[in-house]
């Protein structure tokens, strides 16, 4: 799931939660179904979800520093020629 993007790995969740859901209502409206293959079908995609979910949000989380790192780059390059210090650099005059 790491190499798909986030648009993609939403989406899978999004399965995934349909999943439980579509699960439940069979195991509701079912009397044949049997109540011990309905709990571990839960249980294995209620699994995968939160596995799912942690990976979905660190890819998040490196593409939000990426952006970061990329927009300071560019903030760099951009002050080089301008002979503007950073602000950061500069101590409080006040």
């Amino acid at each position: 799931m790491h190499r798909l993007s986030l648009r993609v790995q939403f989406m899978v969740l999004l399965g995934l939660g349909v999943a439980i859901g579509f699960i439940f209502l069979v195991m509701v409206q079912m009397r044949s179904f049997p109540m011990w293959f309905g709990i571990s079908l839960v249980v294995v995609v209620f699994i995968f979800s939160l596995f799912g979910t942690r990976i979905f949000m660190r890819s998040v989380a490196l593409e939000d520093k990426r952006t970061e790192d990329e927009a300071r780059a560019e903030y760099r390059r951009g002050t080089e020629g301008s002979g503007l210090a950073d602000p950061r650099a500069a101590g409080r005059t006040s």
